[in-house]
């Protein structure tokens, strides 16, 4: 179908019954296949732009909006619920969501720090961890293998939280930079950090570094990364398209290998095997 003047993806999910799942600056998409092609549908939220999207594990969709706050949506009844912002939600614009163990929705608001929903349905509360470290500018979750929970964002470098205990990765640690877009744990345990303008860094023994490999990504703007099944890091460069590091070696691909745009916003690597890409144009 046509789409609205201004649409671009924001973010990808494939769900783990398959479906996929568009957060677009104008509403909440999916694709779906028809016959031997795939096809967008617009599922609600027209007028919203949406900024993130986490499943849950009951298959509902978390969605983090820049303009209306945070929504649930239930696949199945085909159903929002809204939380507005000034309401359970201290801020309009959230940058993404995580569902911990217990069954608390964790949000990174811009401009509130972290907000937890909690699984019983209580009022939403401000995280402890708020009170000690400025992360106003939280914006993204990603928990690895082993259970930490890392977040990445403005001004504080990376954050890891794991049974209570929490690390401070910040520029003494290698970091190129304090403005950590973006965070990845890969199947080997290395912890990937991007950024806007200052390229990658990869934490390896407790201090980041950049693998020589990556060199020429030092001053690229890396917004999203990916790890596919076969072990292969991606990473979306956000004006020259997509790389890939496969066997030690860093390949791009563009337009030359069949993409539509170079300016490359999202990654998402799917369960199926497929890898997802969402482009600005």
């Amino acid at each position: 179908p046509d789409v609205p003047e201004g649409w671009f993806p924001l973010d990808v999910l494939e769900g783990r019954d398959g479906r996929i799942w568009i957060a677009t600056t104008r509403g909440l998409w999916m694709i779906v296949k028809s016959g031997n092609d795939y096809v967008l549908r617009l599922v609600g939220l027209k007028g919203t732009s949406i900024r993130s999207l986490t499943e849950g594990r009951g298959g509902e969709i978390f969605i983090g909006s820049s303009i209306a706050g945070f929504y649930k949506y239930y696949p199945e009844t085909q159903s929002f619920k809204h939380y507005p912002p000034g309401g359970a939600i201290p801020a309009n614009y959230i940058m993404d969501s995580h569902e911990d163990r217990y069954g608390n929705v964790w949000l990174n608001t811009f401009g509130k720090g972290i907000v937890i929903l909690p699984s019983d349905g209580g009022p939403a509360y401000s995280c402890l961890i708020n009170q000690f470290y400025d992360i106003t500018g939280a914006h993204q979750f990603f928990q690895d293998r082993e259970g930490t929970l890392w977040i990445s964002g403005q001004g504080i470098g990376l954050i890891s939280l794991r049974e209570g205990a929490i690390k401070v990765f910040s520029r003494i640690h290698g970091l190129s930079v304090k403005f950590v877009f973006s965070v990845m744990a890969d199947s080997r345990g290395r912890i990937w950090s991007g950024s806007r303008g200052h390229g990658i860094n990869c934490l390896q023994n407790d201090r980041f570094e950049i693998p020589p490999a990556l060199t020429p990504l030092a001053g690229n703007s890396v917004l999203s990364f990916a790890e596919d099944r076969d072990g292969n890091i991606w990473f979306a460069d956000e004006s020259k398209g997509v790389f890939r590091l496969k066997n030690g070696r860093l390949e791009l691909l563009d337009k030359n290998n069949g993409m539509s745009s170079i300016r490359t916003r999202c990654l998402y690597a799917g369960p199926a095997g497929r890898m997802w890409l969402g482009s600005l144009e």
